[in-house]
Formats: C-alpha cells, sequence, structure tokens
C-alpha cells in the first residue's frame, strides 16, 4: 500500500487553556457549542496506515487529552510512522508524559510556551508554564526531539532573545511566530509585526504550493489542512459527507480521485473568490505564510526593525 506523506489529525474536543486568539474562546463568547467528542484508537488505527507522518494538531483542542493518545503513539511507533505533536496544556501529571515520551522516542514534540515559563500564561490562559518547561526538559533528558513555539505578544517581544537562548542552551529547537489571530485593537498585539513586509497582497493558499495535505477532525470529518475544524458553520460542506467520513474510508484514492475533492482545488486555483472564509483567514492577507524565526541573526534583525 502507497503511503502518502502528511496526515493532520485533530483527536479530542478537550483544552483546559482559554487562549484569547483561539477559535475554541470566540466560540464561547459568542454562545456556540463545540461538539464533544474523541477520536477512537480503531479509527486512528484506520487512517494512519495510509501516511508516512502524523501530526497531531490542536486547533481548538489538546492532543494529549485523548484517552488512547498514548496508544496511538505505540501505534506509530510499531507502524514506523514519524510522529509531531503540538500541545500547550500543562494539565496532566509528570508520570503521564514519562508514559507518553516513552511510548515513542522518535517522536517530536512542539510546545507552546510564548514567553518566559512565568509569563506564557498572559495568553495561554490556565497553563502553568514552569511545569510546561520541566515537562520540556523531562522530554529532552530521554531523547525526545523538543521545539519551543514562541508566538510573539506584547508583554514578550523583548525577551525572544533571551528564551532563545535558553532554547539553545537545552538543546531545544526555537520557533518564533508572529500569530494571524490578532484583533487590529488586541492589547497582544506586538508593537513590530515581523513579517509585514513579507506578506502578498494575494489569496495563496498552501494546498496549491505542492504541499497539499489531508486532516480529518475528532467529528470524523474530511479537512484540507489542520486549520479546517468544522462545527455548526461547515466551512466544507461538500467534504462534509458520510462517505469521507473517517470510518467509511478504505483507500485514499476515494478522496482523491472524488469528484469533490478535485472540484475543491479547482476552485481555490480558478475561483479563489468563491474560497471558504477560513481559507482566506489562514492563507490570506493576514494568514498568509505564518512566519517564522528560528536562528539568533534573523531573531536579531527581526527586533532591529
Amino acid at each position: 500500500m502507497t503511503r502518502h506523506k502528511t496526515v493532520n489529525l485533530d483527536i479530542t474536543s478537550r483544552c483546559t487553556l482559554a487562549c484569547s486568539g483561539c477559535d475554541r474562546t470566540w466560540y464561547k463568547k459568542n454562545n456556540k457549542t463545540i461538539p464533544k467528542n474523541d477520536m477512537t484508537l480503531e479509527e486512528f488505527d484506520k487512517i494512519s496506515n495510509y501516511f508516512e507522518r502524523v501530526q497531531f494538531c490542536g486547533q481548538i483542542s489538546d492532543p494529549i487529552f485523548n484517552p488512547d493518545f498514548i496508544d496511538m503513539l505505540k501505534m506509530c511507533k510499531d507502524k514506523n510512522i514519524d510522529v509531531e505533536v503540538s500541545t500547550a496544556a500543562s494539565h496532566q501529571p509528570k508520570e503521564f508524559y514519562e508514559k507518553a515520551f516513552d511510548a515513542n522516542l522518535n517522536a517530536k514534540w512542539i510546545f507552546g510556551l510564548d514567553g518566559f515559563p512565568k509569563d506564557s500564561h498572559k495568553y495561554r490562559i490556565n497553563q502553568d508554564g514552569e511545569k510546561l518547561w520541566e515537562m520540556m526538559k523531562l522530554a529532552k533528558s530521554v531523547g525526545i526531539r523538543v521545539a519551543w513555539q514562541y508566538i510573539v505578544f506584547e508583554y514578550n517581544e523583548d525577551t525572544q532573545l533571551e528564551a532563545y537562548q535558553m532554547a539553545v542552551k537545552h538543546n531545544m529547537e526555537f520557533i518564533l511566530i508572529e500569530s494571524s489571530r490578532f484583533d487590529d485593537d488586541s492589547s497582544l498585539k506586538p508593537e513590530v509585526s515581523f513579517t509585514q513586509k513579507e506578506r502578498k497582497n494575494d489569496f495563496n493558499p498552501k494546498c496549491l504550493d505542492g504541499s497539499k495535505e489531508y486532516g480529518w477532525d475528532y467529528m470524523g470529518n474530511l479537512l484540507p489542512c489542520c486549520w479546517g475544524f468544522q462545527t455548526d458553520n461547515k466551512p466544507f460542506p461538500h467534504l462534509t459527507k458520510d462517505k469521507f467520513h473517517i470510518s467509511n474510508i478504505n483507500s485514499m484514492e476515494d478522496v482523491i480521485n472524488s469528484k469533490e475533492w478535485k472540484d475543491f482545488h479547482i476552485m481555490l486555483k480558478n475561483n479563489p473568490e468563491n474560497a471558504p472564509d477560513i481559507c482566506k483567514k489562514y492563507c490570506g492577507v493576514r494568514g498568509g505564510k505564518t512566519s517564522t524565526r528560528t536562528t539568533m541573526n534573523e531573531i536579531q534583525i527581526w527586533q532591529t526593525m
């Protein structure tokens, strides 16, 4: 069986944080209900067979709260599937992290820690940043690949150099990001936009540049990428069909060769004005290609702008 490159999976509806820029918070403020569910181990087993790499993403949730998460990590190890975990929550005991790390020592973990550990809660509401930092160091101590993801805000834009040095000291990758989720009047918005000159005024969806990906959310719905979490507004109604549900997929050709999948990408290419708003937000002018800075020189250049 031919394996495709990458699948993005949102495996649970659960999260203990209340990040102000997260869609989860927006839904709550607007009295909208997020359906509660977890991807089952059986569903994960089935869909993971078709891919070389699994990204456990957390668009509005955190994968560590799926009850079968550790077994999913073990399954990927047994199938020789590369794994990337994105997490920011800190509300699991140390014993959980020890078991999770041990389940798949080849996995890469990306920890969302925005600022010094003591300050990250200013955006990541409810996060215990100092505990998460200890878990990051624990992961490194057992051989896990660790990346420190640092979103730039007003409160931490002057400390990223020191944070970078902390990461280097502990042999961690450092990823500096400017978020696309700020409102213009947000009190968290940094003074300097280090991607301002890089962004284009056109719509340039990443799934047309050769990096086409696939995804399923915890309700079993097919997505074109990890940003496409579907709730009551269902931005991809043509893909939210029973035949594309994770439990009904018998091969990736069921998706790739379908009229719906082909028509969606033809529309993006030929009639981008008809693209769902979520595509325009995260692959458009405001979202663009989320810019990162991962070296000392790049960070210093940004600081002097």
